[in-house]
C-alpha cells in the first residue's frame, strides 16, 4: 500500500504543476505556443506565389471548389472557409469568380455566377 505521505507528496506535485501551467499562460498572454510559431516563421524565407497565365493551367488541382479573388486562387474547404493556395492568375477572364475542378481535372466555370 502507498503511504499517506507518498499520496500527499504526489497530490502536492500535481497541484504545483497545474499552478505553474496557469502562471505560464498568464505570463504569455494566454498563448503558450505563440512564441514558438513566431520563431519558426521568422527563420522561413518569404512565401513564393506561383504565377500562371490562364485558369486552364489549374487542371492539376484536386477535385473541389475554388475561388479567384483579384487573381489569387483560394481553395474552398467549406463555403465559409477559404484557404490560400499562393497561386496568382495573371490574365484571368474575370478577377473574381468561382470554379470547380472535377475528378477528371476538368475545370467548369459555366453557369457559375461571377462575384465581381
Amino acid at each position: 500500500m502507498i503511504s499517506k505521505k507518498a499520496k500527499m507528496a504526489s497530490f502536492i506535485a500535481v497541484i504545483s504543476l497545474l499552478i505553474l501551467i496557469l502562471a505560464g499562460t498568464v505570463y504569455y498572454e494566454n498563448s503558450i505556443t505563440a512564441m514558438a510559431v513566431k520563431e519558426n516563421f521568422a527563420n522561413e524565407p518569404s512565401i513564393q506565389i506561383k504565377e500562371i497565365s490562364s485558369i486552364n493551367e489549374l487542371s492539376q488541382l484536386n477535385e473541389g471548389w475554388y475561388e479567384v479573388r483579384n487573381g489569387h486562387v483560394l481553395y474552398l474547404e467549406h463555403f465559409d472557409t477559404a484557404i490560400p493556395l499562393y497561386i496568382k492568375i495573371n490574365n484571368p477572364p474575370n478577377l473574381n469568380m468561382l470554379f470547380v475542378v472535377d475528378n477528371n481535372g476538368n475545370i467548369n466555370i459555366n453557369g457559375i455566377k461571377n462575384l465581381g
